[in-house]
Parts: structure tokens; C-alpha cells; sequence
């Protein structure tokens, strides 16, 4: 069982000590979320929290606009760096890093557009959230992008520091 534990030759923590702290830090960074959610919920009254959810959903989406291309990373990396295949995994991640800012920029300008279209149908405030949205929706997906290479590499620790920090900060 110490085994489990202890630190390997190069420094870095066992697998099953990462695995351990990123699965704490996942079920507390989601209790953080809980408690956000309620506490919004209290404090926006109902119209206001069904624009943060609006938002929210919509934020949310944005992990999807990869197509794909951050999963076949978190596959293709290990397997290439297991196979010494290294210039190969590293143009893999490149290219997930292109893909990710290519497809959730062009999805904000397409979210700009419609708002902009929507304009005189939207309140000032809602058009003003759109448009914040906008500029944090290619943000998101890097993050999204980062959180999946950092897995690809199996740098728990470091994933599990970003999700734990995400989710204090934005608490």
C-alpha cells in the first residue's frame, strides 16, 4: 500500500496519489459549484438567474465545439508517447489547439452575429451578457483545450490544481 504512494525516481507523484487528489478536487470543485448555483440563485431573483443559466448552458456547449478533437488528443497523445513517437504527439496537440481556437472563435462571431441580428428583440442588459459571452466562449474552450491535454499528459496534479482554483475563484 505505501507503494501506492510514494514518489517516483523523477519526482513526480505515483499515479494513484494523482488519481486520488484529482478525484478529491473534482467532487469539491463541484460542491463549490453547488454552493455558487445557490447562492446565485438567492441573490438573482428568478429572471436574472435564468439569464445566468442561459449563459451557463450556453458556456457549457462550448466544450463540444472541438468536434472531437480534444478526445482524440487525450487518445492518440499516450499511445504516441508510449510508441517514443514524440514530434508525433506533440503535432497532434498543435493541431487540437488550432482546431479548438478555430471552431470557438468562429462559434462567438456566429453568436455576435445572431445577437447582433437580435439586437432591438434583446434588452440592454441581456445584449450586454451576449456580448461578454462572446468574448469568453473561445476563453472557455482553451480551457476545455488545456484541461484535456494536461489529461493526455497525465498531469493530474496540475489539472486538479486548475479545476480546484476555477472553481474557488469563481465561487
Amino acid at each position: 500500500m505505501n507503494r501506492l504512494w510514494r514518489t517516483k525516481g523523477n519526482g513526480s507523484q505515483s499515479a494513484f496519489f494523482q488519481i486520488t487528489v484529482f478525484s478529491f478536487s473534482n467532487y469539491l470543485s463541484e460542491l463549490f459549484f453547488f454552493l455558487r448555483g445557490l447562492f446565485l440563485a438567492r441573490i438573482l431573483g428568478p429572471e436574472i438567474f435564468g439569464v445566468w443559466a442561459q449563459m451557463k448552458l450556453a458556456l457549457n456547449s462550448c466544450r463540444h465545439s472541438s468536434l472531437g478533437a480534444n478526445h482524440a488528443m487525450e487518445r492518440e497523445v499516450p499511445y504516441l508517447k508510449g510508441q517514443d513517437r514524440l514530434a508525433t504527439a506533440e503535432q497532434i496537440k498543435a493541431a487540437a489547439a488550432g482546431i479548438n481556437l478555430v471552431l470557438s472563435t468562429t462559434a462567438a462571431l456566429l453568436i455576435a452575429l445572431i445577437v447582433f441580428l437580435m439586437r432591438n428583440q434583446l434588452s440592454p442588459g441581456m445584449l450586454t451578457a451576449w456580448f461578454i459571452l462572446v468574448v469568453i466562449f473561445p476563453l472557455r474552450q482553451m480551457l476545455w483545450y488545456a484541461r484535456a491535454r494536461l489529461r493526455a499528459e497525465k498531469r493530474f496534479d496540475r489539472l486538479s490544481l486548475i479545476m480546484l482554483s476555477l472553481a474557488v475563484l469563481t465561487t
